[in-house]
């Protein structure tokens, strides 16, 4: 052991001095490695914060989501309506423990004060589906959400219960305000747990409904989504087949409302990280691929190395070194440039997963976290002993094969075979940076599709403000209640000064409530019957009288709503262009009459009133779907964004538009207030922050291969000074020398290029679904990235060339 000790620290010795007569040389290939090893740990950690890290469940692949999707379009998700859930809940014989699910957003009243809360309104049954103990208390009771049940029961977040109530050991038993009424704390959840996505506290389905005076018998009303368990032995296929089977038999027993709909059940996991995944797992592909590259690149820099030590190591073979010390050496040094390479690579990883956090607006799912954890850290480890066994293998092999004797006898600065060699990792380096640079530009060019759409209205210096004012009681006085409200608050925020316009709304485009459009089956009134229907994706929104003029979306015909179009007034309604054109095809839909009949509830007919441009709901929606408008007095309007139009930007004045708000009702807080380019911007926050992230790995890549491409080539340029120096004293011009020079280099990039190309056009069909108007093999993008990497690769090349060129044939010829 002892033996073994010394030599190891002997080795290390060696090892690091020799390192140190090329400090330059091994920053350079610490620095490489650093981000190699660093973009791999900073995106393995996204990879299993989302799709690896284990699920804070019991038994986590038993759980299931169950929603609903319409035969016409199996591949939308909507959700499942209280009548369906209980017939899943009496019929299955695959799944227990179901519980139904939705979020709210409601005001917790603190001492006269309204704080906006994420509210999960569930059936009981929820903690038991997912295997969540609570921390103190307990879950919602059978009787505690049924009609007449004493449903205003509340269990608390720990979070909140540690923030609001400084956890207080007598909570349980105490009642707390909210907008929905008072609520007695039965329970709090245990640390960390805020299913969906950040739920401070959860109240029954029951309690919600009693204060809307809703009912559960509206079997058209798919506001509900369903967690449940598989039960043991069951298969998530039979599990799906069962539900398929349940939801034929609702289609024929309730023919007006599932005549289109079955139940869909899913992984609650895989359902969660549907939308990040693709991205995340290009993303680790692509920090592979810049690993892949930093390798090549190191063990080129090695392979210079080797050719400039190879008289060394001659010398030292005869004074009785042998060669397999001299392959131990070479491997001691190569783990000693990965290690450091290593721990620079952590820090650098956690710089940029504290980065993080800001290219992420959304919310996500609340058990999603990204940090350097054990699993991660041991990723890191593996991934730096391969990066020794990579980089290092083809010196080592080089090596092990030199004649060392005739290298001693001759002397050597290099050999074709190494030239040859250097080469070829040359055009795998620019074939990899091509296949990095095409995916990269085509993602950004699909991103600036999305961002320069026309979205119909006109973000720009408009601020909008999300409130829920709600107020218990019947439904018409809930109407007047939200209706005077919102009178009123739009009449506070226009004292504000540089206000131009105010409106509100149900449906703001832009926004997580409404980017989803469910189809509307929308009828036209003939000579006292249905003349025409039409079924189709479309929105159906509730407005104040200047909600147009505050979103810039123009009126085509007709009027706009006014303070005449009460409750008492005939009902009228406003189409988008899409909907006038699909419902009045070939006239004039003013003076219409016009009714939303979906799945056998009918509206009362509505006269058309007006025509507006077509808006679209979120920027990168495939179908072209319609709007109806409503006026919000005349409709239920309870909870809705505020649009503020500001003469300037909206910046500098959010206190004051607060100070207004709150001076109508101190009780209603502020769910949210962001500007619409704000909004807007959010919506596409995975194309844009994992696309600009791949456009730097392709930077990187781009720029490793062009520090490679310069190191070959002035290596080249080395080996062939007494070539060059003859060609000059035999009359070769400088220009000619440089052209030559510089062609080789040029040549070996339009290789590597044609071969990362052709790669490309395999490797981008499957980036066809995060597109958007731009084709796979989109031939401007592949042009661009060509010239890209031949520019790079002759400006690499010119700087070697322009050594050979001004080489001076005497000095060259003499030595």
């Amino acid at each position: 052991m002892i033996t073994f000790l010394e030599v190891a620290r002997r080795e290390l010795r060696f090892a690091v001095r020799s390192l140190l007569r090329a400090p330059f040389a091994a920053a350079v290939m610490i620095a490489i490695l650093a981000a190699g090893i660093g973009l791999n740990t900073a995106v393995y950690s996204v990879l299993y914060g989302i799709l690896l890290r284990p699920y804070p469940y019991a038994s986590p692949e038993r759980i299931v989501r169950i929603a609903s999707a319409p035969t016409k379009d199996p591949g939308n998700r909507v959700g499942v309506s209280l009548p369906d859930f209980e017939d899943f809940r009496h019929d299955t014989r695959t799944v227990q423990d179901l519980s139904a699910w939705t979020t709210e957003r409601i005001n917790l009243i603190d001492e006269g004060v309204a704080v906006p809360v994420d509210a999960g309104v569930i059936s009981p049954g929820l903690f038991a589906a997912l295997g969540v103990k609570l921390a103190i208390g307990r879950e919602f009771l059978p009787e505690e959400d049924i009609p007449g049940g004493d449903s205003n029961k509340v269990i608390l977040s720990h979070a909140l219960w540690d923030k609001r109530f400084n956890r207080d050991p007598a909570i349980l038993g105490r009642a707390i305000r909210t907008s929905l009424g008072s609520f007695t704390v039965v329970g709090v959840a245990s640390p960390g747990f805020l299913f969906p996505q950040d739920s401070a506290l959860w109240i029954p389905i029951e309690s919600e409904l009693r204060a809307r005076n809703g009912s559960r018998q509206m079997r058209f009303y798919r506001k509900y989504r369903v967690v449940a368990r598989l039960r043991d032995g069951v298969s998530l296929q039979a599990a799906q087949e069962n539900f398929r089977q349940i939801g034929t038999r609702l289609q024929l027993d309730y023919a007006g409302t599932n005549r289109d709909i079955l139940p869909v059940v899913e992984p609650l996991r895989a359902v969660e990280t549907s939308a990040m995944r693709p991205y995340v797992l290009l993303l680790m592909a692509g920090a592979g691929l810049v690993l892949l590259v930093c390798c090549t690149n190191l063990a080129n820099l090695l392979l210079a190395r080797l050719s400039v030590r190879e008289r060394e190591f001659a010398v030292r073979a005869a004074v009785g070194a042998g060669r397999r010390h001299l392959l131990l050496q070479l491997l001691t040094e190569n783990s000693i440039l990965a290690i450091a390479g290593a721990f620079l690579g952590v820090v650098l990883a956690s710089s940029l997963l504290a980065a993080l956090p800001r290219m992420i607006p959304t919310d996500v799912p609340f058990w999603i976290r990204f940090d350097l954890d054990r699993n991660v850290l041991l990723f890191t480890c593996a991934v730096t002993i391969g990066t020794i066994a990579t980089f290092g293998l083809i010196p080592l092999l080089k090596s092990s094969r030199s004649d060392l004797e005739g290298l001693l006898r001759k002397g050597s600065r290099g050999t074709p075979a190494t030239s040859r060699l250097r080469r070829g990792l040359i055009i795998g380096e620019v074939a990899l940076s091509a296949v990095l640079l095409v995916c990269a530009g085509l993602l950004l060019k699909s991103l600036n599709r999305l961002e320069t759409v026309d979205p119909g209205f006109q973000p720009g210096n408009v601020l909008a403000i999300q409130l829920s004012p709600f107020k218990p009681g019947s439904a018409q006085q809930r109407i007047e209640a939200a209706s005077d409200y919102f009178r009123k608050v739009i009449a506070s925020i226009g004292q504000v000064p540089g206000v131009v316009v105010v409106g509100a709304t149900d449906g703001l485009p832009y926004t997580p409530d409404s980017e989803d459009r469910p189809s509307y089956n929308m009828e036209v009134q003939g000579a006292g019957s249905v003349e025409r229907a039409y079924r189709g994706p479309g929105s159906v929104i509730d407005i104040t009288p200047q909600y147009f003029e505050a979103m810039g979306i123009p009126l085509l015909q007709g009027r706009a709503f006014n303070d005449q179009d009460k409750t008492t007034s005939e009902k009228v309604i406003i189409l988008s262009e899409r909907a006038a054109r699909f419902l009045f095809p070939g006239r004039s839909p003013i003076g219409g009459q016009v009714r939303h009949n979906t799945n056998g509830m009918a509206d009362p007919w509505s006269r058309v009133v007006g025509v507006v441009g077509n808006v679209r709901y979120k920027a990168d929606e495939k179908s072209e779907g319609m709007e109806m408008y409503y006026p919000s007095a005349q409709w239920e309007f309870e909870s809705a964004y505020v649009a503020v139009r500001f003469q300037g930007s909206p910046a500098g004045f959010e206190n004051a538009v607060r100070q207004a708000v709150a001076s109508v009702d101190a009780e209603t807080g502020i769910d949210e207030m962001k500007t619409m380019d704000a909004l807007m911007n959010e919506t596409l926050w995975q194309q844009r922050s994992w696309g600009f992230v791949l456009a730097g790995f392709a930077a990187t890549t781009l720029l490793l291969a062009a520090v490679g491409l310069y190191g070959v080539m002035a290596y080249s340029v080395s080996l062939r000074r007494t070539e060059i120096g003859i060609r000059a004293a035999l009359g070769a011009t400088p220009r000619t020398i440089f052209g030559d020079v510089t062609r080789e280099g040029v040549y070996l990039a339009a290789a590597g290029a044609a071969i990362g190309l052709l790669v490309a056009l395999g490797v981008t069909r499957l980036l066809r679904t995060m597109l958007y108007g731009v084709p796979p093999g989109d031939p401007v993008t592949f042009l661009l990235a060509a010239l890209v990497l031949i520019a790079v690769a002759a400006v690499a090349s010119a700087l070697p060339g322009l050594r050979a060129a001004n080489m001076d044939p005497v000095k060259v010829l003499r030595n």
